[in-house]
């Protein structure tokens, strides 16, 4: 009996293309500023703050994520109260 020719090693998991979660020309954008150099993890986490505008992405891995938009710090989003009275007197 032949032996099965062996399988090729399948492909390496594309750990550069864009996982399911994203709608193809959001997954299309994220390849894009991956291909510019900035790191996946960073282009995903600017593109969720500029809600998948790539343009607004680029703005925030170039000057930073603007607080309160980064999602990984657990806020709970828009809350922009300060302490009462604080820093200020009457």
């Amino acid at each position: 009996p032949a032996a099965a020719p062996a399988a090729e090693p399948a492909p390496a998991p594309a750990a550069a293309a864009a996982p399911a979660e994203f709608a193809p020309e959001h997954a299309a954008a994220i390849q894009s500023l991956c291909d510019m150099g900035f790191p996946r993890d960073q282009v995903v986490a600017a593109m969720r703050a500029a809600f998948m505008n790539a343009d607004r992405a680029v703005e925030y891995l170039t000057n930073g994520i603007p607080e309160g938009l980064g999602g990984e710090g657990g806020e709970s989003g828009m809350e922009v109260e300060g302490g009462e009275g604080e820093g200020e007197g009457e």
